[in-house]
């Protein structure tokens, strides 16, 4: 995978897939470490912009007073 395939599976992620944010960067980490430790190819040079994965809004729960 070049740049923009590896843009384009953390935008699949994002967007597709409703990953979280931690998700998305443990996969993007786990790209880094492949081509980095493993394939022996720098991305540090590589700006990799891809569309970033929201945050989940946790609302919180109300109970009735018959509920309680």
């Amino acid at each position: 995978m070049e740049k923009k395939e590896i843009e384009e599976y953390l935008t699949y992620l994002a967007k597709n897939q409703n990953v979280s944010p931690s998700t998305q960067n443990q996969a993007f980490y786990a790209i880094v470490f492949l081509y980095e430790q493993v394939l022996n190819i720098s991305l540090k040079d590589e700006n990799i912009k891809a569309l970033r994965a929201q945050e989940r809004k946790h609302i919180p729960v109300v109970l009735t007073i018959d509920e309680v």
